[in-house]
């Protein structure tokens, strides 16, 4: 059953399914219907954990915006969907036999599909590889479905190797599929590394960044949405997608004030990874009603720390992957605390910025081939209309 994010187990109630929350487009029936019409058992049966995101999934509405009827009747619907799966060659084996117009004429055998699922593509030195393959379909909706292996997912989600699919599972997902076995040690290790490594990794990193923007005050405080939002763009640091107007310059903004997404990033974070720095005193959470996981809850709290305490810069920095930690190290007493502060950030920055980057650019070339010029096109241009071609309306 379909549940927002990884969940710890799956739910048993139909109605559910049938249950669409406040700001999600497909119900969870109407994801499972299009899952199942396009994996056969014996592909369901490879999977580990799939969910699906973006706008497809659930409405992203610009807040300065009324007309949500118009703004979304000019879009192509798509929906985007992430498979994560044991053996990648495995699932990619079937998914040729059954599906074969899923793929580029040119990898419609299992070993080309293994050449780059494998990662063995050109240039492999200059290019960051997030060691996802995404194909396409249209039937009748357009479909845009990556197949990630677990063992690679964990290690995004614990060193942040690429933040392709880590950075996703950031914000509000909605879970497709869970692997029906209780014993699944796969399933239970995503979960582990998701709530272990990511999540308190993503909302230090933000804490970090937005205490350092301004030195004047030892206290920072913030609405919690503001918070949200800087998590959320953690993963677009460096995106070239962004800078050429192949997606919405609005983004950020509408994946946490949309309908229903602050009560789902609230979900998320709440016991994960904001309790325990609230328990540990690193940061304070002030709100005129109970805190929960409601929306109105979450828009009323506002998050105060502070980010010049050597103790906290520690504990944030305890959470963090290695290759952002680095950058954290105690600095000399006599470092002015402005000065070693703005190179923190320019570095964490940069850091971020050569994890996406390279990701991007590489996951795009490969695109090209693995799902085949046209059908790259097709999704390129509908990525470009809520881009770059909707300013120029």
């Amino acid at each position: 059953m379909i549940k927002d994010s990884l969940s710890e187990s799956p739910s048993n109630s139909s109605d559910e399914a049938k249950h669409h929350d406040e700001g999600q487009l497909a119900s969870s029936e109407e994801l499972l219907e299009v899952f199942h019409s396009t994996f056969s058992p014996r592909q369901q049966e490879e999977i580990v954990y799939a969910f699906g995101y973006g706008s497809g999934v659930f409405a992203q509405t610009d807040s300065s915006k009324n007309d949500e009827a118009e703004q979304s009747a000019t879009e192509q619907k798509m929906l985007d969907m992430i498979i994560i799966v044991q053996d990648a060659l495995q699932f990619h084996s079937i998914n040729i036999e059954e599906n074969p117009h899923h793929y580029a004429p040119l990898f419609r055998t299992p070993s080309r599909a293994a050449w780059w699922q494998t990662h063995q593509a050109p240039f492999p030195w200059l290019l960051s590889n997030p060691k996802v393959f995404f194909n396409f379909c249209q039937d009748p909706l357009l479909l845009k479905y990556g197949i990630m292996e677990r063992q690679h997912l964990c290690s995004d989600l614990q060193f942040w190797d690429s933040l392709y699919i880590a950075g996703r599972m950031q914000k509000p997902t909605a879970t497709i599929l869970q692997s029906s076995s209780s014993s699944d040690d796969g399933l239970m290790m995503l979960q582990d590394y998701q709530n272990r490594y990511n999540l308190p990794a993503a909302l230090s990193t933000a804490l970090l960044l937005l205490g350092r923007q301004d030195d004047t005050d030892a206290t920072t405080e913030i609405p919690l949405s503001a918070l949200y939002s800087q998590i959320s763009s953690l993963s677009y640091t460096g995106d070239f997608r962004m800078q050429v107007g192949a997606e919405d310059p609005a983004k950020i903004d509408k994946l946490v004030h949309s309908p229903g997404q602050l009560q789902r990033f609230h979900q998320m974070y709440h016991a994960t990874a904001l309790q325990p720095l609230v328990e540990s005193g690193v940061v304070s959470l002030e709100t005129n009603s109970n805190i929960g996981d409601t929306a109105a809850a979450a828009a009323a709290t506002t998050i105060t720390w502070n980010p010049q305490d050597p103790s906290t810069i520690a504990e944030l920095r305890q959470r963090l992957p290695p290759r952002l930690a680095r950058h954290l190290e105690p600095k000399s007493q006599s470092s002015s605390s402005h000065a070693t502060t703005t190179t923190t950030t320019r570095l964490l920055q940069n850091e971020l910025h050569s994890i996406v980057a390279p990701a991007a650019r590489y996951q795009a070339f490969k695109g090209l081939w693995t799902a085949g010029i046209t059908k790259s096109a097709s999704y390129a241009l509908a990525k470009l209309s809520k881009g770059l071609l909707r300013s120029w309306r």
